[in-house]
């Protein structure tokens, strides 16, 4: 019998960033360095999904990122109960993004469960919208 394993079981990783914010989603943008994540602030326009938020600082290249989990404080004036998601500008959005004449890929990367608490949970599903 074959049992798989996942490779991690951590909600919280490190990684190296050209840049970024707390609240900024990101996607995997290269090989590991070591034990960190190589990453990069989401772009919509791109097929790459969201793996993570930036929740802390380390570096001006070294980020601490939340892989899912609930954030509070982070954002702000959200709308409780209202589905989220990546935005044009790395950050969550209350509406799928559009840029027109652009192929945008749409992400719900999460749900507000409190004006100042979200609940992020990146769905695996790409939407494309043209």
């Amino acid at each position: 019998m074959i049992t798989a394993r996942p490779l991690t079981n951590k909600t919280k990783v490190t990684a190296i960033c050209n840049g970024g914010l707390v609240g900024d989603l990101v996607v995997i943008s290269g090989d590991p360095v070591g034990a960190d994540l190589t990453v990069a602030v989401t772009d919509v326009s791109q097929n790459k999904p969201v793996i993570g938020v930036i929740i802390g600082v380390i570096s001006p290249t070294r980020f601490v990122v939340l892989k899912s989990g609930d954030l509070d404080g982070v954002y702000t004036n959200l709308i409780p109960g209202k589905p989220y998601w990546a935005g044009i500008n790395g950050r969550i959005v209350p509406n799928p993004p559009s840029i027109p004449g652009t192929k945008v890929y749409w992400q719900n990367v999460g749900v507000a469960i409190g004006s100042s608490v979200f609940q992020f949970y990146p769905s695996p599903e790409l939407k494309i919208m043209r």
